[in-house]
């Protein structure tokens, strides 16, 4: 398979304290050595913890904040590369949806100039062409072609992520970071949603970074999913694998306080200063590498 993306040794960290005294505590490592692996036409689910890492690692991915330290590659280029012109066209090959659907889409502006904003930098299409690819664009996301000329505060917040996924496929991109895409929506939007990005991706060859705290919503688009606690990756597999037979005792955390669909199911409940009580100050510190416990599951030994 093609490898779209390609994460190796990521970093960044945040300094917390100001002035020449800082301490170690005061160091935030939101991203300590992250490594990935995205394949063509595949969905990548990153799930943890808020505060884990995982929005801090997506916009890495995209270029959007530069790293300490480690490299990131889409489609064999590096994001970080001092030409100008190839991250340019980086940026075409890959977006971002964002979770606030009306924060992420700027209200004095019309929905038809919104959505061919990325149309316009990159000049794929010349004035007689742009409504065409407008008409296009809204309806391969589901919405009329007159909404075109409303603002975004006339829409309710399914239609308005809608609107930012037909921006984020207006320069006909590869790779899609879908960033708590659907969690700001309610239940049966939120299905419709999904349904769309997966229709998209058949369609399309589309592939998603699809980062969420929502087990439930992974689990459906997913097909690996990686575990990320305190800004690494301690367990990562195939979605079937990872959920029937979870290794790492983070991940089992997450699964225990998922909601079931069955009201009379109970679960072991594990708490977080439980977890932290079983890793060492060692650990925490200086994590070992992920191992192989099965074929395409590795999880990180503690």
């Amino acid at each position: 398979m093609k490898v779209i993306v390609e994460v190796k040794g990521l970093k960044k960290q945040y300094f917390a304290g100001r002035g020449l005294f800082r301490k170690e505590a005061d160091i935030i490592r939101a991203v300590d050595g992250l490594d990935l692996t995205l394949y063509k036409g595949k969905n990548l689910g990153l799930v943890g913890e808020s505060g884990c890492g995982k929005t801090t690692a997506g916009k890495l991915i995209l270029g959007l904040i530069r790293p300490d330290s480690g490299s990131v590659k889409i489609n064999g280029t590096d994001v970080f590369d001092k030409c100008k012109k190839k991250r340019l066209l980086l940026k075409k090959s890959a977006q971002i949806i964002f979770q606030d659907p009306y924060g992420s889409l700027n209200p004095r502006m019309k929905i038809g100039d919104i959505v061919l904003e990325g149309v316009d930098i990159f000049r794929l299409a010349k004035k007689e062409g742009r409504e065409k690819r407008l008409k296009k664009l809204l309806g391969l996301v589901g919405l009329p072609y007159f909404a075109k000329d409303k603002y975004p505060h006339q829409f309710s917040g399914g239609e308005r992520q809608r609107i930012a996924i037909a921006r984020a496929l207006s320069t006909e991109p590869e790779f899609i970071v879908c960033d708590e895409a659907v969690s700001s929506l309610d239940m049966s939007i939120r299905a419709q949603i999904l349904n769309l990005l997966k229709d998209l991706q058949d369609n399309l060859g589309l592939s998603y970074l699809f980062i969420s705290h929502d087990l439930n919503v992974v689990k459906y688009i997913s097909d690996q999913v990686a575990v990320m606690y305190r800004g690494r990756i301690v367990e990562y597999a195939e979605s079937s694998l990872l959920y029937q037979n979870p290794r790492h005792p983070y991940t089992k955390l997450l699964l225990s306080a998922n909601l079931s669909a069955n009201p009379d199911e109970r679960k072991r409940k594990f708490i977080l200063p439980e977890l932290d009580d079983k890793l060492t100050k060692e650990y925490k510190e200086t994590p070992p590498p992920l191992e192989e416990v099965e074929p395409n599951h590795f999880v990180q030994p503690c």
